[in-house]
């Protein structure tokens, strides 16, 4: 993605003019990121100023032409939706009735070209200050396809920003350059030039002389050095701005007043002593002595969402990682935990052997608990959520909590106001808080009190902005805080709290998958999660999950019939992983049904020859030369009536991605208990059919 980034900004850093930045900026989103793409700016004075590209060259020019007839209607509707959203961006994955009604402020004209574009998908993002916009970046998707993602709209927002810093350059550019245009022309430059110099965003100064010193200097230029007034500036030399070891800096200037600018990014230092990525662009001026025009865009943000950005790839790159181990690690901690489990119970077992097989499942369970904590992390572990009373399972938890914490360390609830109800998995939301509980006690090594608080919060993008720098999408949500009077944590901690493997602690006191855990259950819920510094000492995790409405009511659970099998059943079990066959169909045995083994999908095509009743298929979904599904289909052509539970070590939400299975198809997931597979077999075969 980073690559990306950088591809797109490069025609755009190039363009010397407000016309060529433009045209830059769109050509590099067609067809990388859209297939249509438009640029509009606003210069004072003048027309409106507009850029399109489009997949089909055809269709480019008139895309321009109808965008720059519409341009004074859709700059006002940008204002009204920067006014009314306090923002200067909008992601519309897809264009429904009511977001074209949102996009177009109602207007007539809009809404027709909107609909005759065919948009499907949008982004659109302003260029210039938030205070003072003077245009937007847009790029749309008008064919049949994805959506655009999350990942898509943050490099948007990355190359409108770049866009904004080179329109910006390429303006103070343009009005140097015009100083040789006639008096009337220059007196006027010179004021907008002087309008633009002390009331831009971006630091300006103008640095004189063989020894760089500071002739004029804006105020953003002061305050962003960390200085309240520009005038402490005047005189001094510029390299008082530049870190140790970097004073060589302004010797690579540009000494030809003909070359282009010279941009680069470096960093300054601010009046206390900090240092910050800056972006530096050098224009020299013609003259007898060395003159030069220098502005400076702080890169710290910039370079904040680029490094969320790289965060997000590396947590996908192991939640992918994950997936697919978790296939392999399941099977053999189906064989381990299942025949571990057989001999545990063999009555001939000496007690000296037995306390050996419970060490062997024990580090088995712990193995398989790793593999569902990155599951859960890169939500991909199957969930089976319920309504639940989110008050209700706090106070529960808090009690189940008070005899695992030490004594020295308190817990009490606060349950909000009532009404606190979440669609969640019960067994995972009580893992969160049992993680976050735990991660409270180790913060207070010596005691303390930990406070687990529900309530009813609305949330907004810009609150989403603030804690995790996306947009949270907006709406009332069911919150609980879990706060501890601890030691507290670094900004710089809090950066990777929720990154997998990433722990303060010392070696082998702990995994780095807790908050990870943690992490991946709310996003996969629904929800988000963040963390704030106390003021005094302490944090305060907040997980905040949507609300259910309240005549939605928790669906009951049934408890399962017995297990045991009825007089005559046959289960064919169809699995190419040897321990796992014969540990299903030994476990099935002794619950007394007839069982057939066959390696693959053929071998179970065969046995169908040699049977006259078949119940059930217990099938695995990956097998080397026929897949459960496709085997699935030969099966049912000659048994219809027959009933087919699939299982596999792949989690069921990465299996629904591919071609095998719907999503109503009864599934067990590996590694399986002797009780979780008796009583899924049973479930599904006492289950009414289809006639």
């Amino acid at each position: 993605m980073m690559d990306m980034v950088l591809r797109l900004g490069a025609g755009v850093r190039v363009a010397t003019d407000v016309t060529g930045v433009l045209r830059a900026a769109v050509d590099s989103l067609v067809p990388e990121v859209g297939d249509l793409a438009v640029a509009l700016a606003r210069r004072p004075g003048d027309r409106d100023l507009v850029e399109a590209a489009h997949g089909n060259p055809a269709r480019q020019e008139q895309v321009r032409e109808a965008v720059e007839r519409l341009a004074p209607e859709l700059s006002a509707a940008g204002r009204q939706h920067a006014k009314n959203g306090d923002r200067r961006w909008m992601w519309v994955p897809n264009t429904q009735s009511y977001s074209m009604r949102r996009l177009t402020g109602g207007h007539p004209a809009l809404e027709e070209l909107l609909e005759t574009l065919g948009i499907r998908s949008l982004i659109v993002v302003g260029l210039g200050r938030k205070t003072d916009p003077f245009g937007a970046l847009a790029v749309a998707r008008t064919s049949e396809g994805s959506p655009f993602h999350a990942s898509e709209f943050a490099v948007v927002r990355v190359l409108a920003h770049r866009t904004t810093l080179a329109l910006n350059a390429a303006q103070l550019h343009d009005l140097v350059l015009d100083a040789d245009a006639t008096q009337a022309r220059f007196d006027q430059a010179l004021s907008k030039w002087t309008q633009v110099f002390n009331l831009a965003s971006w630091g300006a100064a103008v640095v004189g002389g063989e020894d760089r010193r500071i002739d004029a200097v804006n105020p953003a230029f002061a305050r962003l050095h960390g200085y309240p007034d520009p005038e402490q500036l005047l005189g001094r030399c510029f390299t008082d701005f530049l870190p140790p070891g970097a004073e060589d800096e302004t010797v690579r200037w540009p000494s030809d007043a003909t070359r282009l600018p010279d941009a680069y990014e470096s960093e300054h230092r601010r009046a206390g002593g900090t240092v910050f990525p800056a972006l530096t662009n050098v224009t020299a001026l013609s003259g007898d002595q060395p003159t030069f025009i220098v502005t400076v865009q702080d890169l710290g943000p910039l370079k904040r969402a680029e490094e969320r950005l790289q965060r997000a790839q590396r947590m996908e790159a192991v939640g992918r990682l994950a997936g697919g181990v978790a296939h392999e690690v399941n099977n053999m901690m189906t064989i381990i935990l299942g025949f571990s489990d057989l001999l545990s119970r063999s009555p001939e077992l000496p007690a000296p052997l037995q306390r050996d097989v419970d060490e062997i499942q024990k580090a088995a369970t712990r193995a398989g608990h790793i593999t569902r904590q990155l599951l859960a992390y890169s939500r991909r572990q199957v969930l089976e959520p319920t309504v639940l009373d989110l008050d209700l399972v706090v106070e529960e938890m808090t009690r189940a909590l008070r005899p695992l914490l030490p004594v020295h360390t308190r817990v009490e609830a606060r349950p909000g106001a009532g009404g606190t109800r979440v669609r969640a998995d019960r067994a995972q939301l009580e893992q969160v808080v049992i993680n976050l509980a735990f991660n409270a006690r180790d913060a207070m090594p010596r005691g303390g009190q930990i406070t687990i608080g529900t309530g009813v919060r609305q949330l907004d993008e810009r609150l989403g902005r603030e804690k995790i720098g996306i947009p949270i999408v907006p709406g009332s949500y069911i919150c609980f805080e879990v706060r501890d009077t601890g030691m507290g944590i670094s900004e710089e901690v809090r950066d990777h709290l929720f990154e997998p493997f990433f722990t303060t602690k010392d070696a082998g006191h702990g995994t780095g998958l807790g908050l990870a855990t943690v992490y991946g259950i709310v996003k996969q819920s629904g929800g988000y999660v963040w963390a704030d510094a106390n003021p005094g000492g302490g944090t305060t995790f907040t997980v905040c999950l949507p609300e259910v409405a309240l005549e939605e009511d928790a669906s009951a659970e049934t408890a399962a019939d017995a297990s045991h099998s009825r007089p005559g059943e046959t289960v064919l079990v169809v699995e190419d992983e040897e321990g796992v066959r014969e540990l299903a169909a030994r476990i099935l045995r002794d619950e007394g049904y007839h069982v057939m083994e066959a390696r693959t999908g053929r071998e179970a095509m065969e046995a169908l020859d040699h049977v006259d009743r078949l119940d059930l298929v217990l099938m695995d979904l990956v097998m080397p030369d026929m897949g459960g599904s496709e085997a699935r289909d030969h099966i049912l052509k000659r048994r219809p009536d027959v009933a087919v539970l699939y299982m596999s070590g792949y989690p069921k939400d990465d299996v629904l991605q591919r071609p095998h299975i719907e999503g109503g198809d009864p599934f067990l997931a590996k590694p399986f208990t002797r009780e979780g597979l008796t009583e899924r077999v049973r479930e599904i075969l006492d289950a009414p059919r289809l006639s």
